[in-house]
């Protein structure tokens, strides 16, 4: 795999090849390995922000070459257990049913009890 600076660099040289056009056209394997290193780089918590700044790239190309990072608003499906009382069998099928979802004003918990909610949040320190 080819890392950011050699990328950049290809990323130049297509640039150039094509001065004077409003809008280059990059190569289908340039857009592989750009996306190949972005993958990459996302497993290990690198920020867009960087990965733009690194590849000489904008924001437009990076989401069309290589997607969006994540869905954050998607709701996933969280099982609880007690510590205090688990055991490995508990844990992998007691405890109530709880979908976690946040979009840009709000943070839905469904499934728990106000108290529940409450003894949730002491526990993570809230």
């Amino acid at each position: 795999m080819k890392t950011a600076k050699e990328l950049c660099a290809c990323i130049d040289r297509e640039r150039r090849a094509q001065a004077g056009q409003r809008r280059p056209r990059f190569s289908g394997e340039l857009k592989r390995a750009v996306s190949e290193y972005v993958m990459d780089a996302r497993s290990r918590n690198v920020s867009e922000s960087q990965l733009i700044s690194d590849l000489g790239i904008g924001p437009a190309s990076l989401i069309r070459w290589c997607g969006h990072r994540s869905k954050p608003n998607a709701f996933r499906q969280v099982a609880m257990v007690h510590t205090a009382r688990a055991t490995l069998n508990e844990s992998s099928s007691a405890g109530p049913r709880v979908a976690i979802g946040r979009s840009n004003a709000a943070v839905a918990i469904i499934g728990l009890s106000v108290s529940e909610l409450a003894e949730l949040c002491r526990s993570l320190g809230c």
